[in-house]
């Protein structure tokens, strides 16, 4: 499997460490921290399922050759026009693919109006070698709300294989919300045998004021896509 980096300004960095360096000026320990919530997520929702929240190990970072090239990612949006992805290869098939942004926000004065609006999409090209296909078992959001009284937000996250139906995270916050948040949405959604297509996900923040006096926030820094190569049956 190939490592990726890619900027959606068309540059492209590579790392020889295993280490998490997705993220423009962020230390690894915050990234760390990042996995480690994810780590406990999953496994609740696994053993919600009925499924083996031991089958793989989300801190262990073993190299291994999985059957799937991703190529360079293409991303739009005012929210992730310095935004990173990242791909890292985990035990067992798993894959993390990771966006981060600094863009990713929407911010609300006096001065903004009533409503305000942000986007982030992408697009990761993905070849599959015969006999193998890709399964997207969840995806993890983390970002901070600030909202005054009477504000609210609704963050939309879809992803899905272009072509194909996808399945969606759906989020209304309000001042209640004040401080981080935090959402794992186990996902179901899976390739052909041997396809070649593009994994796609698009997100947006909408934020609405009841009056024009209020200062409201809303940021979604890291977005991270939980994949496994799995033989076709």
């Amino acid at each position: 499997m190939k490592k990726e980096s890619m900027k959606s300004d068309g540059k492209t960095k590579m790392t020889e460490t295993r280490q998490l360096a997705c993220c423009r000026n962020r230390p690894f320990a915050k990234t760390r921290g990042v996995i480690t919530i994810l780590a406990a997520l999953v496994a609740v929702a696994l053993l919600g399922t009925g499924g083996d929240a031991n089958a793989f190990d989300l801190m262990s970072f073993r190299r291994h050759q999985a059957p799937v090239d991703f190529g360079r990612a293409a991303l739009a949006g005012e929210g992730c026009r310095y935004g990173d992805l990242e791909i890292e290869e985990i035990e067992d098939g798993y894959v993390l693919i990771i966006v981060h942004s600094d863009d990713f926000k929407v911010n609300q004065n006096s001065s903004s109006g009533s409503i305000a609006r942000e986007r982030c999409t992408w697009a990761l090209p993905v070849e599959l070698g015969s006999g193998f296909s890709l399964k997207i078992e969840g995806v993890y959001v983390e970002g901070r709300a600030r909202l005054s009284p009477g504000a609210t937000a609704k963050l939309n996250s879809e992803t899905f294989f272009a072509g194909t139906e996808g399945e969606k995270i759906s989020m209304d916050l309000d001042s209640s919300n004040d401080g981080k948040i935090q959402e794992f949405q186990p996902m179901n959604l899976q390739t052909s045998c041997g396809e070649s297509l593009n994994l796609r996900q698009n997100n947006s923040i909408v934020l609405r004021s009841a009056d024009s006096f209020g200062s409201s926030m809303v940021k979604i820094t890291d977005l991270l896509v939980l994949a496994k190569v799995e033989p076709c049956e």
